[in-house]
């Protein structure tokens, strides 16, 4: 009974990816729309992107979008 009830919950869980986009748009919103939608497209889709970003503190993601915001409009 209990790995059926750990499996459930597993399931019922997002993953990373489904919660590294939530994070994201819920504190980068304000960001340039074509931005949002290349990170959230080609970083966040990795599962192991995905966990890292949900691991780091505000002040890294801060960081990290920072950096691609910068490449992203280098590129514009």
């Amino acid at each position: 009974m209990a790995l059926a009830e750990a499996l459930k919950s597993a399931k019922a869980r997002p993953g990373w990816s489904e919660q590294a986009v939530e994070i994201f748009f819920r504190d980068f919103g304000e960001e340039d729309m074509d931005l949002q939608l290349k990170i959230a497209e080609k970083a966040l889709t990795d599962d192991n992107k995905a966990m890292v970003f949900c691991k780091m503190s505000l002040a890294l993601r801060k960081h990290w979008v920072k950096r691609l915001r910068e490449v992203h409009n280098r590129s514009a």
